[in-house]
Protein backbone atom coordinates (compact mmCIF):
# COMPACT_ATOMS: atom_id res chain seq x y z
CA UNK A 1 0.00 0.00 0.00
CA UNK A 2 1.23 3.62 -1.19
CA UNK A 3 1.30 5.89 1.66
CA UNK A 4 0.20 9.15 0.95
CA UNK A 5 0.91 12.55 2.09
CA UNK A 6 -2.31 13.47 2.68
CA UNK A 7 -3.27 10.52 4.66
CA UNK A 8 0.10 11.53 7.49
CA UNK A 9 -1.57 14.98 7.28
CA UNK A 10 -4.99 13.53 7.93
CA UNK A 11 -3.03 11.40 10.69
CA UNK A 12 -1.10 14.63 12.45
CA UNK A 13 -4.23 17.19 12.35
CA UNK A 14 -5.97 14.15 14.08
CA UNK A 15 -3.57 13.52 17.09
CA UNK A 16 -3.44 16.96 17.05
CA UNK A 17 -7.03 17.80 17.48
CA UNK A 18 -6.89 15.20 20.14
CA UNK A 19 -3.66 16.52 22.02
CA UNK A 20 -5.78 19.69 21.72
CA UNK A 21 -8.96 18.86 23.31
CA UNK A 22 -6.79 16.98 26.01
CA UNK A 23 -5.23 20.43 27.03
CA UNK A 24 -8.23 22.01 26.82
CA UNK A 25 -9.89 19.68 29.15
CA UNK A 26 -7.31 20.39 31.86
CA UNK A 27 -4.67 17.68 31.42
CA UNK A 28 -0.92 18.89 31.86
CA UNK A 29 0.73 20.14 28.56
CA UNK A 30 3.31 17.21 28.22
CA UNK A 31 0.73 14.50 28.58
CA UNK A 32 -1.65 16.17 25.77
CA UNK A 33 1.74 16.14 23.32
CA UNK A 34 2.72 12.48 24.28
CA UNK A 35 -0.71 11.27 23.81
CA UNK A 36 -1.00 13.59 20.37
CA UNK A 37 2.36 11.37 19.47
CA UNK A 38 1.29 8.41 20.13
CA UNK A 39 -2.01 8.59 17.80
CA UNK A 40 0.07 10.03 15.45
CA UNK A 41 2.41 6.86 15.70
CA UNK A 42 -0.17 4.56 16.18
CA UNK A 43 -1.43 5.68 13.04
CA UNK A 44 1.61 5.64 10.71
CA UNK A 45 1.92 2.00 11.82
CA UNK A 46 -2.30 1.08 10.66
CA UNK A 47 -1.18 2.51 7.40
CA UNK A 48 2.22 0.90 6.63
CA UNK A 49 0.81 -2.42 7.73
CA UNK A 50 0.78 -4.84 4.82
CA UNK A 51 -2.29 -5.68 2.97
CA UNK A 52 -4.26 -8.97 2.89
CA UNK A 53 -3.02 -9.95 -0.67
CA UNK A 54 1.06 -9.47 0.23
CA UNK A 55 0.82 -11.83 2.98
CA UNK A 56 -0.22 -15.02 0.70
CA UNK A 57 2.04 -17.65 1.82
CA UNK A 58 4.15 -19.73 -0.76
CA UNK A 59 2.26 -23.47 -1.86
CA UNK A 60 4.04 -26.32 -0.52
CA UNK A 61 3.37 -29.05 -2.50
CA UNK A 62 5.33 -27.82 -5.16
CA UNK A 63 7.01 -30.21 -7.23
CA UNK A 64 8.45 -33.14 -4.61
CA UNK A 65 11.29 -35.42 -5.74
CA UNK A 66 10.46 -38.58 -4.63
CA UNK A 67 12.57 -40.13 -1.35
CA UNK A 68 13.05 -37.33 0.24
CA UNK A 69 13.90 -38.01 4.20
CA UNK A 70 10.04 -37.13 5.17
CA UNK A 71 8.28 -39.47 2.55
CA UNK A 72 8.01 -42.30 5.45
CA UNK A 73 6.56 -39.63 7.70
CA UNK A 74 4.20 -38.91 5.25
CA UNK A 75 3.30 -42.22 4.67
CA UNK A 76 2.51 -43.14 8.13
CA UNK A 77 0.60 -39.86 8.68
CA UNK A 78 -1.80 -40.63 5.81
CA UNK A 79 -2.34 -44.55 6.67
CA UNK A 80 -4.02 -43.37 10.43
CA UNK A 81 -6.96 -45.41 10.51
CA UNK A 82 -10.50 -43.17 9.89
CA UNK A 83 -14.20 -44.80 10.61
CA UNK A 84 -14.50 -46.42 7.49
CA UNK A 85 -10.78 -47.54 6.91
CA UNK A 86 -7.93 -45.58 5.70
CA UNK A 87 -8.36 -42.33 3.63
CA UNK A 88 -7.60 -41.31 -0.09
CA UNK A 89 -3.89 -39.80 1.00
CA UNK A 90 -2.55 -42.79 2.66
CA UNK A 91 -4.32 -45.22 -0.23
CA UNK A 92 -2.94 -42.27 -3.36
CA UNK A 93 0.41 -42.83 -1.52
CA UNK A 94 0.47 -46.84 -1.63
CA UNK A 95 -0.80 -46.57 -5.09
CA UNK A 96 2.28 -44.25 -6.20
CA UNK A 97 4.33 -46.16 -4.58
CA UNK A 98 3.30 -49.51 -5.99
CA UNK A 99 2.65 -47.96 -9.60
CA UNK A 100 6.75 -47.16 -9.12
CA UNK A 101 7.86 -50.49 -7.62
CA UNK A 102 5.65 -52.52 -10.67
CA UNK A 103 6.81 -50.37 -13.63
CA UNK A 104 10.14 -51.96 -12.52
CA UNK A 105 8.47 -55.33 -13.50
CA UNK A 106 6.93 -53.94 -16.49
CA UNK A 107 3.37 -54.24 -14.51
CA UNK A 108 0.79 -51.36 -14.93
CA UNK A 109 -1.58 -50.70 -12.53
CA UNK A 110 -3.97 -49.44 -14.65
CA UNK A 111 -3.89 -52.62 -17.23
CA UNK A 112 -6.57 -55.07 -17.07
CA UNK A 113 -4.25 -57.78 -18.40
CA UNK A 114 -1.81 -57.35 -15.70
CA UNK A 115 -4.08 -57.48 -13.16
CA UNK A 116 -3.52 -61.18 -12.33
CA UNK A 117 0.47 -60.86 -11.99
CA UNK A 118 -0.27 -58.13 -10.05
CA UNK A 119 -2.40 -59.83 -7.64
CA UNK A 120 0.05 -63.00 -7.51
CA UNK A 121 3.00 -60.93 -6.57
CA UNK A 122 1.13 -58.25 -4.32
CA UNK A 123 -1.60 -60.83 -2.41
CA UNK A 124 -5.37 -61.44 -2.45
CA UNK A 125 -5.85 -58.02 -0.92
CA UNK A 126 -3.83 -55.87 -3.69
CA UNK A 127 -6.96 -55.51 -6.13
CA UNK A 128 -8.63 -53.87 -2.99
CA UNK A 129 -6.18 -51.86 -2.07
CA UNK A 130 -4.54 -50.40 -5.10
CA UNK A 131 -8.34 -49.52 -7.21
CA UNK A 132 -9.74 -46.41 -6.49
CA UNK A 133 -13.06 -46.28 -5.04
CA UNK A 134 -12.73 -49.65 -3.07
CA UNK A 135 -15.93 -50.22 -0.93
CA UNK A 136 -15.52 -50.68 1.69
CA UNK A 137 -12.16 -49.00 2.26
CA UNK A 138 -9.01 -51.24 2.81
CA UNK A 139 -7.78 -51.79 6.39
CA UNK A 140 -4.99 -50.66 7.90
CA UNK A 141 -3.90 -54.91 7.83
CA UNK A 142 -4.56 -55.17 4.11
CA UNK A 143 -2.23 -52.16 3.14
CA UNK A 144 0.22 -53.66 5.70
CA UNK A 145 -0.04 -56.84 3.90
CA UNK A 146 0.87 -55.05 0.26
CA UNK A 147 3.50 -52.90 1.26
CA UNK A 148 5.24 -56.11 2.63
CA UNK A 149 4.59 -57.59 -0.34
CA UNK A 150 6.10 -54.58 -2.19
CA UNK A 151 9.29 -54.34 0.17
CA UNK A 152 9.77 -58.00 -0.97
CA UNK A 153 9.65 -57.11 -4.60
CA UNK A 154 12.47 -54.52 -4.05
CA UNK A 155 14.88 -57.29 -1.93
CA UNK A 156 14.52 -59.33 -4.51
CA UNK A 157 15.69 -56.84 -7.45
CA UNK A 158 18.38 -56.06 -5.44
CA UNK A 159 19.88 -59.03 -4.40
Amino acid sequence: MVVSAGRLIGIALVGAALGGILWVVGLALEFCIAVALIVVMLGVLWLCRPSAEELTWPDRELERPAGRRDDVSRLGWSLRPQRSGIGDAGIKRVRELARVRLERRSLDLDDAGDETEIARLLGPHARRVLRPGADPAPSLAHINAVLDRLSTLTKKENS
